[in-house]
């Protein structure tokens, strides 16, 4: 699974890099999402503050990734049952919850970066929120309730060590 998260990462990766330096890829991607707002054209100059702007969240998607690679190794290393993975997990449930509170900030921020040479694009509210982020916070705060859970297992377990 650490190899498989691994490639993952590495795809994600590359999927951003060439949705924002082809703009063949661009148009095919970002096009049929942004048109409706009335963005008819991406210019170079605003896919290189789209591809800055979402740098941010990227990078915790990375981390949060790493985070579960490193958690299938120690898993795959025996240590399953631990402080150790209890608190790599309950590192995991922050960043989710994290990235679904920057989620539509992101994708605000997103449209004005791909719309800054474009005049005449009709300004409305720009911050919404979806069901699609309410998932993700739900999700996140589950991964905290769980992680909670194996922290305290994990205690129990390193008692239960100790006696015998």
């Amino acid at each position: 699974m650490a190899i498989a998260v691994t490639l993952g990462m590495i795809a994600l990766v590359a999927l951003v890099a060439l949705i924002f330096f082809v703009p063949a890829v661009t148009r095919a991607a970002i096009g049929p999402l942004t048109m409706p707002f009335g963005l008819t054209e991406i210019t170079p100059r605003a896919r290189m503050f789209g591809f800055l702007v979402l740098l941010p969240p990227l990078a915790l998607f990375l981390l949060g990734l790493n985070e579960i690679r490193r958690l299938f190794l120690q898993y795959a290393g025996g240590d399953v049952l631990s402080s150790a993975a209890a608190r790599r997990l309950k590192r995991i449930a922050w960043l989710t919850v994290l990235g679904a509170l920057i989620r539509a900030p992101a994708r605000a921020l997103l449209f004005l970066a791909l719309s800054v040479d474009q005049a005449g694009v009709p300004q409305r509210s720009l911050f919404r929120v979806l069901p699609a982020d309410f998932t993700f916070l739900l999700f996140g705060l589950l991964l905290l309730a769980i992680a909670w859970a194996m922290t305290e297992a994990a205690r129990i377990a390193e008692e239960h060590r100790q006696i015998v």
